[in-house]
């Protein structure tokens, strides 16, 4: 059975509100690509301030690292300090499965 003829008013009709639920729903899109976009930037800085804290960290292990070494070649008896750090050292690498050849 065909449709029954609608007016020209109620076609218009039709049509505008066709063409609003177009802008809505391209204004939500829009929000939404600008909220990911927002996502994104934020989540690359924070992505750098953690590599350049991790970095420090691993700069700072390799500097300990060269002073136990160098420690342990010195003909000298070590002192206190430098047998707590190399044991601790020694005791998270150990714990996280690291070698000294792993660290370098």
């Amino acid at each position: 059975m065909p449709a029954p003829e609608q007016g020209p008013a109620a076609e218009e009709e039709e049509v505008l509100s066709c063409k609003e639920g177009s802008s809505a729903s391209k204004m939500e899109t829009e929000t939404t690509t600008t909220n990911i976009l927002a996502s994104v930037k934020e989540q690359e800085l924070q992505f750098e301030r953690l590599t350049r804290e991790l970095e420090a960290e691993r700069q700072i292990v390799a500097n300990q690292l060269e002073r136990c070494r160098l420690g342990a070649e010195s003909p000298g008896v070590a002192s206190d300090s430098e047998v707590s750090v190399t044991t601790l050292l020694a005791s998270q690498w150990q714990s996280a499965g690291l070698t000294t050849e792993n660290v370098l």
